[in-house]
């Protein structure tokens, strides 16, 4: 079996549908968001600015 790497984009968007399906969107954070993703913060914010781009 092969194991496909994903991009940091994807796994930050797909760890932000795991968070606010668990916190909400209000009791969710963006560190949250980059710790799930197995992300730095600073990786996670520099391609997603808020949580809003999340929610669209």
């Amino acid at each position: 079996m092969t194991r496909v790497r994903l991009s940091a984009d994807v796994r930050i968007f797909d760890a932000a549908d795991d968070v606010f399906l668990m916190y909400g969107y209000h009791g969710t954070s963006l560190q949250q968001i980059a710790c799930k993703a197995g992300v730095n913060k600073s990786k996670s914010t520099s391609c997603i600015t808020s949580k809003a781009t999340f929610a669209a």
